[in-house]
Parts: structure tokens; C-alpha cells; sequence
């Protein structure tokens, strides 16, 4: 297979869009308070009296993290229209498609929003050649993140990495032993910080 020149790979949840104000939201009706995305992030709870266990089974959540998952759901469909475009990223993506690199969205919200994934996609006016999203939640977002990496590093000579979560870069960083691999971090405001020791690999 010959390989593509250049490619923008990018998370979606707090890189092109921010799910504070949706994650907020749900979390204000899953636990009547209102989590900020962080601490929605690290809460593994068992599933209790306060979860809606009609959106356990229809959603056919499973393990210890169910209250997370449930809230995730939630944020990602009932309160989608709270997300919050980031337009320094999005109008990053959108001059670098200008410039004939691709956009590959990898996110690991799961196979079951892609409907809204694409939506919130062509509502920003972002042309992706692909979107990756995990069928299952069985092995850590970093890990599953590099697996995908890995594949796409066989198609693109070149890549830049755009993430919010900085032990992500750093674990496909160690792991990934590619040159011309680039990688931002997208801060809570918005901007771009350059990684500049991911690509030191020859």
C-alpha cells in the first residue's frame, strides 16, 4: 500500500470540543451535582440507587465503572448541544486540510456515538478522511491508542498528534518508534504546546 504523505490525528473530546459543560450536565442528573470533567474522569463507582438502570440496559454498560459510562452517555447525546468548539483546533485542522493533510479523528468515546461523533464533525465544517473509535473498553485509552497509531503509521509518512491528555502522548511516544510523528498538547484553554521530544526516534 502506497503511503499517504501527512495526516492530522485527532482526539475529539476536550481537543476539537470541550465536554465540560455537557459532562457537567449529566453528571448533574446521574449524581445531582455537577462533576467537572476531571472528576468524572477518575470516578469508579458500583452501579447504586442513583443511576437510571433503564440507561444501564439499554446501553449495556458492564463493569465497576458504570456511573462514569452512564454520564459519558448522556453527555455525549442528551446534552451534545453543550459541547463547546475549540477554534484554535479546529481552525488548526482545518488550514492543515487546506495544506493536503488528512484528518483522522481517534477517539476513545466508543463505536456507540459515532453518529454524533460525525455530526459534531460536520457541523464544525471539519472534512475527516476517518474517524476511530473503540468497539470495546477492554484495554486503557493509551494502549488502545497506540494499536490504532501503529496501523496508521503504515499509511502516513508524516503525522501530528493532537491530545488532551498528556500521559497519552507521552506512553505512544515511548512506544511508537516512528519518525516524523509530532504531537500537541491542548490545553483546558484551548492553545497548542508542542512535544517536541516525540519525535526522536530515527
Amino acid at each position: 500500500m502506497e503511503k499517504k504523505f501527512s495526516a492530522i490525528v485527532s482526539d475529539f473530546d476536550d481537543t476539537i470540543s470541550f465536554s465540560r459543560d455537557s459532562i457537567s450536565a449529566a453528571s448533574l442528573e446521574i449524581l445531582g451535582k455537577a462533576l467537572p470533567n476531571s472528576e468524572v474522569r477518575k470516578l469508579i463507582m458500583p452501579l447504586n440507587t442513583m443511576i437510571d438502570q433503564e440507561i444501564i440496559d439499554r446501553k449495556g454498560y458492564d463493569g465497576n465503572d458504570r456511573t462514569k459510562n452512564v454520564i459519558y452517555s448522556l453527555a455525549y447525546t442528551k446534552y451534545s448541544d453543550r459541547m463547546i468548539p475549540n477554534t484554535i483546533v479546529i481552525d488548526y485542522i482545518k488550514n492543515h486540510i487546506l495544506s493536503g493533510f488528512e484528518l483522522v479523528v481517534l477517539s476513545a468515546r466508543g463505536e456507540e456515538f459515532r453518529e454524533e461523533t460525525e455530526r459534531a464533525l460536520d457541523m464544525h465544517s471539519l472534512k475527516y478522511s476517518e474517524i476511530i473509535l473503540p468497539k470495546d473498553h477492554t484495554i486503557k485509552d493509551e494502549e488502545w491508542k497506540l494499536i490504532e497509531m501503529e496501523k496508521l503509521s503504515k499509511r502516513y509518512d508524516s503525522m501530528i498528534l493532537l491530545e488532551d491528555k498528556l500521559e497519552n502522548i507521552q506512553y505512544i511516544a515511548n512506544n511508537l518508534k516512528v519518525k516524523n510523528l509530532y504531537a500537541y498538547l491542548v490545553e483546558p484553554s484551548g492553545e497548542l504546546i508542542r512535544q517536541d521530544y516525540i519525535n526522536h526516534f530515527e
